[in-house]
């Protein structure tokens, strides 16, 4: 799974739901994708759902945008008590010696750290195609975070790596005494009935396992409050990542979005992306393939575009 940090202006304007779905066909002809879903709200309210190849209520693997599910039970459970975006992976995981060796330098990385991948932590074990958690059931957060937390780390730096909300994941578990799905949906996902730990990719729910519906996925989206002191790494152009989104500040608020992708080199190959504008506008779309960067630039500018 990946996210691309691709910039965009934003307009007063936008058009009517007819502008978007004439966008989205054309996306859908011009990649030659066999299935999509897409969902648009204007604030609180679903205006558009659609679906091509596949019933647009559907509930589709999301990939990387579960980052952005997790950040948001990580912040509730900070709400409730349970811990502090300063706290360590040291503090957290202190009575897990399985997951945390003891003089590990990664003991002194913070949970804002973790939730904006300015951990340090470099290679991402997760990539491979061979990885498990790609082709095995189970649970695999703890052993993920166990692999990340025994290499070294290089300071603060920011690296996009699926690890970090892999560590967060375990920290979840360790905290509440349930799995991140039975912690995380009654906090964050209690009224999207649609979502569910992906069939293949459930046991990576914490960076990449959920499925849901596009209509839901926006739903979450338009919901997603980042306090001024949130946590952000700051990227080029004006752009940071944030708790489990990149956004970008402009005059009238913040754009907030995300990619995510399964690139399995297979017919198991899937998509997500949402995005988030100041003009009220929330758009999501799914798709069955793994887009390059100039194809998940052309979504990102067609959808945004066809909202002027």
């Amino acid at each position: 799974m990946r996210a691309l940090c691709l910039l965009f202006w934003t307009s007063s304007l936008h058009a009517g739901s007819d502008d978007v779905e004439a966008a989205w066909r054309g996306l859908v002809a011009e990649l030659d994708i066999a299935q999509s879903t897409l969902a648009m709200m204007l604030n609180d309210e679903l205006v558009l759902e659609l679906g091509h190849g596949r019933p647009a209520t559907d509930a589709m693997p999301v990939a990387s945008l579960s980052k952005s599910i997790t950040a948001a039970c990580i912040t509730a459970l900070v709400e409730e008590g349970h811990f502090n975006f300063d706290d360590t992976v040291g503090e957290l995981l202190s009575s897990r010696p399985d997951v945390l060796a003891a003089d590990a330098a990664t003991r002194t990385i913070t949970l804002s750290q973790l939730i904006t991948h300015q951990s340090g932590l470099l290679n991402d074990s997760t990539q491979s195609l061979s990885h498990p958690a790609l082709n095995e059931p189970g649970d695999w957060h703890d052993h993920v975070s166990r692999a990340a937390l025994a290499n070294e780390r290089d300071g603060e730096t920011y690296f996009y790596n699926n690890e970090n909300y892999a560590i967060l994941g375990s920290m979840i578990m360790e905290h509440t005494g349930e799995s991140v799905e039975d912690a995380c949906t009654p906090r964050v996902l209690s009224d999207m009935p649609s979502a569910m730990p992906a069939e293949k990719f459930g046991g990576m729910l914490a960076w990449g396992g959920w499925a849901i519906s596009a209509a839901d996925m926006a739903a979450f989206v338009s919901r997603i409050d980042v306090p001024p002191d949130a946590p952000r790494a700051d990227l080029d152009g004006g752009v940071s990542y944030g708790p489990g989104i990149v956004m970008r500040d402009v005059r009238d608020g913040q754009n907030i979005w995300h990619f995510g992708a399964y690139c399995l080199a297979s017919d198991e190959d899937a998509g997500a992306f949402f995005v988030r504008l100041t003009t009220g506008i929330t758009l999501v779309m799914t798709y069955d393939f793994c887009p390059d960067q100039s194809q998940a630039f052309a979504i990102q500018r067609d959808l945004v575009n066809a909202t002027f």
